[in-house]
């Protein structure tokens, strides 16, 4: 029928694929780790525990180390911590933040991530857009 792939789509798809990761591995080298741990830093939000509410969002180099930080804070350790994205690109970080805060407008969030009169707003926000697959936010 109409609707069934023969196996030269799924090879053609699949090199697609392959060559459009491979482009944004090399664009972005610390999103990709080829057969290598998961990188360290990336996104996160913090959550409401009972209404799963985003209360805020941030950005680290090192997703664990800043879990065990909002654990140990007063304000913060009641919230549950969630990676929602993980990368070594500071410009992904940057543009995924906004994307979130965006997204949920968090309460705890004091200012915007990216001011929108940085001159960078739009690489940060073009790159979280490559990153998520789709234009950037």
């Amino acid at each position: 029928g109409a609707n069934q792939w023969t196996p030269r789509d799924v090879t053609t798809l699949s090199s697609a694929l392959t060559h459009r990761q491979a482009a944004f591995a090399a664009q972005y080298p610390n999103s990709c780790p080829a057969n290598g741990p998961a990188p360290s830093g990336g996104v996160y939000t913090l959550r409401d525990v009972v209404s799963g509410a985003v209360v805020r969002s941030g950005r680290t180099v090192d997703l664990s180390r800043r879990e065990r930080e909002h654990a140990r804070d007063p304000v913060l350790e009641g919230y549950q911590f969630r990676v929602e994205y993980r990368t070594n690109d500071y410009r992904q970080q940057r543009g995924l933040e906004q994307f979130l805060h965006n997204q949920y407008r968090p309460p705890l969030d004091r200012i915007s991530p990216i001011s929108p009169k940085n001159s960078n707003y739009g690489s940060y926000t073009g790159a979280a857009g490559d990153y998520l697959g789709r234009p950037g936010e």
